[in-house]
């Protein structure tokens, strides 16, 4: 009559088809459970109607809607001015001649060393951390800092002393 393996195939599948009709139920009735986050209100819920359904909105949304038509300007008071302090004069940054270059193009490169940072190359017009390169000659570098010029010569300083 029947034979065994198209019984067993019969039944797992009448198990399957069982196991997901159940499993689709449950899936249909299972509703998560909504909690709000600490510290927040439940907030008062609006319904609105249209001509095709009724919807419950919160409040703070329907607030927040560019186009609802009961949202009016709100004119913003005055707020008191804060005075700024005036800043601190800035300190002036150590700057350090470490060498200048005259590259192919017959034009002087400075390599200067600011707050003692790594060694930087610059040419005439070059502008870093408010210092601008004003002039570059082949012995001295002329900077402005602010209004503040800046000389920086590669000559020795002669002293008064004899050498020990």
């Amino acid at each position: 009559m029947f034979s065994r393996p198209r019984v067993i195939m019969v039944a797992v599948f009448i198990a399957t088809l069982l196991s997901l009709i159940f499993f689709y139920q449950n899936v249909i009735k299972y509703k998560p459970v909504q909690i709000p986050p600490e510290g927040e209100k439940k907030e008062k819920m609006v319904t609105v109607e249209s001509k095709t359904k009724v919807v419950e909105i919160k409040e703070s949304l329907l607030q927040k809607n560019l186009f609802n038509p009961e949202r009016t300007y709100v004119e913003k008071t005055e707020e008191e001015v804060v005075q700024e302090e005036p800043e601190p004069p800035k300190q002036m940054p150590s700057v350090e001649l470490k060498g200048i270059i005259l590259n192919q193009y017959d034009e002087y490169i400075a390599v200067l060393s600011i707050n003692n940072q790594k060694p930087v190359m610059l040419r005439t017009g070059d502008k870093i951390e408010d210092i601008e390169v004003v002039e570059i000659s082949d012995r001295t570098v002329e900077l402005q800092w602010f209004d503040e010029p800046i000389l920086l010569t590669m000559d020795k300083i002669k002293t008064l002393e004899k050498k020990r």
